[in-house]
């Protein structure tokens, strides 16, 4: 079998740095373990997620995940504004610990 699919994730094993698929139009068929191609810096994707994987012509249990795919569910403009969130909260969760960090030793001081 030699062709290109979408599938989502299944399982992972990220210290392997392979996953499973399932496939949807096809009863749910779930692959092998499949590896996930990187460029050097690569972030996995989770479970659920949708991705693109090249089937191999030396057989189906053959084949390479090659990377997730933006979709309704999953649009670039969204991740980056998450990631922007996620940036924000974190800087605003440091503060937080700095300014308790400040009122203790106001409080010690007697103030």
């Amino acid at each position: 079998m030699q062709e290109i699919r979408t599938g989502k994730i299944s399982t992972i094993d990220k210290a392997r740095g392979v996953a499973r698929v399932v496939y949807e139009d096809k009863d749910n068929a779930v692959s092998a373990e499949l590896p996930i191609m990187c460029n050097g810096i690569y972030q996995f994707p989770a479970i659920g997620d949708t991705v693109l994987v090249a089937h191999l012509p030396n057989g189906a249990s053959s084949g390479v995940i090659v990377g997730k795919i933006f979709n309704k569910g999953n649009l670039p403009a969204a991740n980056i504004e998450l990631e922007r969130y996620k940036k924000l909260e974190k800087t605003v969760e440091e503060q937080g610990k700095r300014i308790k960090t400040l009122e203790d030793k106001v409080k010690a001081l007697g103030g």
